[in-house]
């Protein structure tokens, strides 16, 4: 017997459809995770000035065009922001190990980005968090795994808009 029928309509073939009940339930779910906790509590209290620490560590593989000379990577992101209502900004740094393919010369490759962020919520108050959030620093790009700025290696400036989601 078959698993899919043109009137299931799943996501994957693999997976059947659970149905209209089963998936308003999973919308309710999304709903209440969104809603701000305490929130008659949170509208009496206006938007105060909050500072906060994120740090991740992080492990990878390359894909696509760059999968033929970068092999897997390493990177550790850490910030800290001050926030108020919808708006968020501040500094970071990061570190990224990547580790190259035949026939490139040299073995690793690590870049280090220092930035600055801001970051904008649309429901900040929420448990579930969109954000869009813009970057602008400095990169120093390595030929080797190093945290020494004297040794070789070159520098230049990024940025970059991410859409992301905080829970």
């Amino acid at each position: 017997p078959a698993l899919v029928t043109p009137a299931m309509n799943p996501p994957s073939p693999l997976l059947p459809d659970l149905g209209p009940r089963a998936r308003a339930l999973g919308l309710l779910a999304l709903l209440l995770l969104a809603l701000p906790a305490g929130a008659a509590e949170q509208e009496t209290q206006p938007d105060r000035l909050r500072y906060g620490f994120t740090g991740a560590i992080g492990y990878g593989r390359a894909t696509g065009a760059a999968s033929d000379f970068l092999d897997d990577t390493w990177s550790a992101d850490f910030n800290l922001f001050l926030e108020k209502g919808r708006f968020r900004g501040g500094i970071g740094y990061e570190f990224h190990r990547f580790r190259t393919v035949e026939p490139v010369l040299f073995e690793e490759v690590s870049a280090v980005p220092f930035y600055l962020h801001g970051a904008f919520s649309p429901w900040p108050k929420g448990r579930v968090r969109p954000y869009l959030q813009a970057r602008l620093g400095l990169t120093r790009l390595h030929e080797q795994v190093t945290l020494d700025r004297a040794a070789p290696g070159v520098t230049g400036w990024g940025f970059g808009l991410a859409p992301g989601v905080e829970i």
